[in-house]
């Protein structure tokens, strides 16, 4: 989150789409620079509006490949991140929309199996099936 809401207002909001009732997941452009991928939530009344950043993606990547590297869960409970990679997509990040946290890399694979029944990964946490 920025410091003011004027600094605040001077983000392109490109695409956003509620997770829950307490996760909107946004892609901003701040100065026709990369593109960033937050979720925005309310951790606490006293506290307000909350961001966490899940990935920053170049314009290009955001305008052909969004819908490759960013994958939400059906019960939208979940986003993964993926990178490219000479063997495929890459799990990168987990982010929980519900705990407001990211797995820990060392079970990311079993938590992402938990989230993602229908895409699976090798073992090197690469997606096996892009549609």
């Amino acid at each position: 989150m920025k410091k003011t809401i004027k600094a605040d207002k001077k983000r392109k909001i490109l695409k956003e789409e509620f997770l829950n009732d307490n996760a909107l997941l946004q892609a901003t452009m701040e100065e026709n620079r990369d593109v960033t991928i937050g979720v925005r939530f309310v951790e606490h009344p006293l506290v307000g509006i909350k961001k966490h950043i899940l990935t920053r993606l170049s314009i290009y990547d955001y305008m052909s490949d969004y819908d490759n590297l960013i994958k939400i869960a059906n019960d939208s409970s979940a986003v993964a991140v993926f990178t490219k990679t000479d063997e495929g997509l890459q799990l990168d990040r987990l982010y929980d929309a519900e705990e407001h946290e990211f797995a820990l890399s060392e079970f990311i694979d079993i938590v992402y199996e938990k989230k993602f029944p229908e895409l699976a990964l090798d073992k090197h946490l690469v997606l096996k099936n892009t549609n």
